[in-house]
């Protein structure tokens, strides 16, 4: 049954998916508070009241649902899973920890399970109109994945890569203003999108380097987290790939996606490892027959998936003669610090291929 309360709702930041998230709060009938951008005060604000051990996306997120409390948000949205990892167990701390601190807000939790009765819960519309709306947020999530995939592309390419980002700017504005409900509207706002970036003024004959990114999902897709490592990357004359995103993510509870994955790899990780480690795996491989220059595996420090599949990763690198960079992430990562690993391994490539 419709819950019948306009309720305003905050969520945990993940990368630049903001406007879909608001389209999905916007499509229950409710109004969507949105977090500031994730800043040194958010990760010091979580730091301050999470557990010291627990991940550190666990900690960002915290300080996301304070700062959205303060901007007068009365209820918090969070998904769970029921994998290995301990992401399983974000939203039970996070809401207990705002229940400590006071804080007089509802916590939804939405776990495989029963997302689609959460959803009819919070929602005040019947289910078809939810669902509707629902392909709006999700086309607005996948116009988001395009205008990164389109920055990727030029950026390395480009005479100015400031040009770049200053249209990215432009188009996710564009994305968060406008209605993508229409299936043919949808499909020339997608054009419009990828008009935007042919403006750009490009380099002639130039072949930039091929380096994919893989690792745990909230590192690899949180820019402000991996200190903006795509555009590094961009800047230093290399085109970025990265098959994990949110609609990925989406995707991977497909069955014949997870039999693929297992296939693929099973002669390197016989069994399930829990978050990402063996996509991760299954990505290397891909990179690797792809014939890519480099690949650079991002996870937060202590990330048991990760950690494990780590000496994997390597072996795998090693033996597909694949240049290899792993970088662990927390909230004493600075920004100086990756660039320079980055840059140090971007020559070494180069210095490779000559």
């Amino acid at each position: 049954m419709p819950s019948l309360r306009i309720r305003k709702i905050t969520f945990p930041h993940m990368g630049r998916y903001d406007a879909a998230f608001e389209a999905v709060m916007r499509a229950m009938g409710h109004i969507p508070v949105t977090p500031d951008p994730i800043n040194r005060a958010t990760i010091e604000t979580g730091v301050k009241y999470a557990p010291e051990f627990i991940c550190f996306p666990c900690k960002v997120n915290i300080g996301d649902e304070l700062n959205g409390i303060a901007r007068g948000a009365d209820t918090v949205v969070m998904f769970s899973s029921n994998g290995q990892c301990r992401y399983r167990y974000y939203a039970a701390v996070q809401r207990k920890i705002l229940q400590d601190l006071g804080k007089k807000i509802d916590f939804y939790i939405f776990t495989p399970q029963d997302w689609l009765k959460k959803f009819r819960e919070l929602s005040n519309h019947n289910f078809l109109v939810l669902l509707v709306k629902f392909i709006g947020a999700w086309r607005k999530g996948k116009a988001i994945e395009l205008v990164e995939q389109l920055g990727y592309y030029y950026r390395p390419r480009a005479v100015s890569p400031e040009a770049v980002d200053k249209i990215q700017q432009r188009c996710w504005k564009m994305i968060g203003q406008t209605e993508l409900r229409n299936y043919f509207f949808y499909r020339r706002f997608k054009r419009c999108l990828m008009e935007e970036f042919k403006h750009i003024q490009t380099k002639r004959n130039f072949k930039p380097l091929r380096i994919g990114i893989i690792g745990e999902i909230y590192s690899v897709i949180e820019p402000f987290v991996n200190q903006n490592i795509e555009e590094v990357l961009g800047r230093q004359g290399v085109e970025v790939t990265r098959y994990l995103n949110l609609s990925h993510f989406v995707k991977e509870f497909l069955p014949w996606r997870k039999k693929r994955e297992a296939k693929m790899t099973r002669p390197y990780v016989g069994y399930v490892v829990g978050g990402h480690g063996r996509t991760s795996v299954m990505h290397l491989l891909e990179y690797a027959e792809q014939k890519f220059d480099g690949v650079i595996h991002l996870a937060v420090f202590g990330c048991m998936p990760e950690v494990t599949v780590r000496p994997i990763l390597h072996k795998i690198a090693q033996q597909k003669n694949l240049p290899f960079l792993s970088l662990s992430l927390d909230e004493h990562s600075g920004q100086a610090g990756i660039q320079t690993r980055v840059e140090a391994f971007v020559d070494l490539i180069r210095g490779k291929k000559k």
